[in-house]
């Protein structure tokens, strides 16, 4: 395929450098066309995050003065989650939102897709086009969750009521802690509420450091250290030579890259690692959208997990379906359980 060849053909440009600046300078034009080629069809996979609540991450103050959709938050370390569990959750969201669609003949919440197709058949390619493009909207969840938010959905766990479909209503009282009541499953608790921070929609130096800060999180040792206890947030102040190198092996699946040399000559203390800023100016010296642009590459989407000590529900905003919040519950310790939820009422 087309992204086979431009990774081939990065990683045979890769073993033509032999060290110097000027030579790594082509390299890494090289990742950014591999990047490119990657952005355009990108698939999720994402790392572990068990049931222990130091792995859990608090909310974030989510809106601006302003009302824009311009994020404001702490950059907590963001969730972790087994891969194994999450290549089956990926699978079974994909399985939900098929559903949906079909039950709603064309789309979710608007009929994007029909309407589309009906001006393709009239011939009216250019209106179908335009119509493509009013898709590219901020996320639903970019302010959410937040107090005053009210959701409503259905779980069921195989041991609970015979593994029976019980209502489920979600109402938060902050951005990191909220009721959940069920008629039907017996339920009246407070729960408390963790979600990863959501990055910016619009270009420019927000987003930019919402990616930044996420990068450094999912390419911090610790982090990536399952058994061991979630880093702080002053754990995740430096990407060291070996995380920068798996960065960059999974936006462009190259191996290698950066050296330590160049690595020694972009950081004030290599042996801390970079910072933040040395990253960001790293890769603008190369593109000023190089993170942007890769960064679909190692994105694992948003998540959060709420419990009442004994439930744990661990799920994803959903990017495709509008107001839609899907996972997997687990109960007393042990799995098997999903959940979905659809936001009703908006602070």
């Amino acid at each position: 395929s087309k992204d086979n060849a431009l990774s081939l053909a990065a990683r045979s440009r890769v073993k033509m450098v032999v060290g110097t600046r000027i030579r790594a300078r082509f390299l890494r034009c090289a990742l950014l066309c591999t990047v490119f080629a990657i952005y355009s069809g990108y698939s999720v996979y994402s790392l572990w995050s068990g049931e222990d609540s130091r792995a859990f991450v608090g909310g974030s103050s989510i809106a601006s003065s302003t009302g824009s959709l311009v994020v404001m938050h702490a950059y907590k370390p963001i969730l972790r989650r087994d891969p194994i569990l999450n290549k089956e959750l990926q699978t079974w969201m994909r399985q939900q939102l098929r559903l949906v669609k079909r039950q709603e003949a064309g789309g979710f919440s608007n009929t994007v897709d029909r309407k589309k197709l009906y001006l393709q058949k009239l011939g009216l390619d250019k209106k179908a086009e335009e119509l493509d493009q009013k898709q590219f909207r901020p996320p639903w969840h970019l302010k959410h969750i937040v107090a005053g938010d009210k959701f409503v959905g259905t779980f069921q766990h195989p041991d609970l009521y015979r593994g029976e479909a019980l209502d489920l209503t979600f109402e938060a009282s902050s951005d990191t802690e909220a009721n959940i009541f069920s008629k039907r499953g017996d339920l009246d608790d407070t729960v408390t509420l963790q979600q990863d921070y959501p990055i910016a929609f619009e270009s420019g130096e927000e987003k930019d450091n919402d990616m930044a800060a996420y990068t450094f999180h999912k390419f911090n040792a610790k982090w990536r250290d399952f058994d061991g206890p979630m880093p702080s947030e002053d754990d995740c102040q430096y990407l060291t030579l070996p995380m920068l190198q798996k960065f960059f092996t999974q936006a462009a699946g190259v191996e290698g890259f950066p050296t330590a040399d160049e690595f020694a000559e972009n950081c004030a203390d290599s042996s801390k690692g970079m910072t933040k800023e040395e990253f960001l100016a790293y890769l603008r010296a190369e593109s000023p959208d190089y993170l942007e642009k890769s960064f679909p590459g190692i994105y694992t989407g948003r998540r959060l997990r709420f419990t009442d000590g004994k439930l744990i529900f661990d799920g994803d905003y959903q990017e495709i379906g509008d107001n839609l919040i899907y996972g997997f519950i687990s109960f007393d310790g042990k799995p098997g359980g999903t959940f979905s939820m659809e936001l009703a009422k908006k602070k």
